[in-house]
């Protein structure tokens, strides 16, 4: 007994899984982008720009601002496993990009209080946050 092969009849409407999103896709795919290219970029950066600002607005010594860099880098790049359970938890990657530009921007408007509170506050205040915010971002 040969086996049947069920055939399928071609219908004239196109494939529902072409548009199943309405074609917004394109416009996440271009928000992740751009969420990725700002804060990796800000993020690879924060040694060459940042950090000589900071020497001059701050009038510290390298030494004492050079780790908050490093701490911007571990947290961001170091913290993968973190990032991951995290965006598992927060629901899937829009809520975690969410998150994580709010995280960042957030590093970035807090960041002028370090001036009046001493540049020790850079590391609570500006790398913590926007490490967190870049981390979520660059598993996204």
């Amino acid at each position: 007994a040969r086996p049947r092969v069920a055939v399928m009849e071609r219908s004239e409407e196109p494939a529902s899984f072409f548009r199943v999103d309405g074609g917004y896709a394109w416009i996440i795919v271009l928000a992740g982008f751009t969420g990725s290219v700002i804060s990796l970029g800000s993020a690879y950066s924060i040694g060459s720009t940042f950090l000589v600002s900071w020497l001059d607005e701050f009038d510290a010594p390298h030494a004492s601002l050079a780790p908050s860099v490093s701490l911007v880098y571990f947290i961001t790049f170091g913290g993968g496993v973190v990032w991951s359970a995290a965006i598992r938890c927060l629901g899937g990657f829009r809520n975690a990009s969410l998150l994580g530009t709010v995280l960042s921007v957030a590093g970035c408007l807090l960041m002028p209080l370090a001036k009046e509170l001493g540049h020790e506050w850079i590391y609570i205040l500006f790398s913590v946050p926007f490490a967190c915010g870049a981390g979520l971002l660059f598993l996204d």
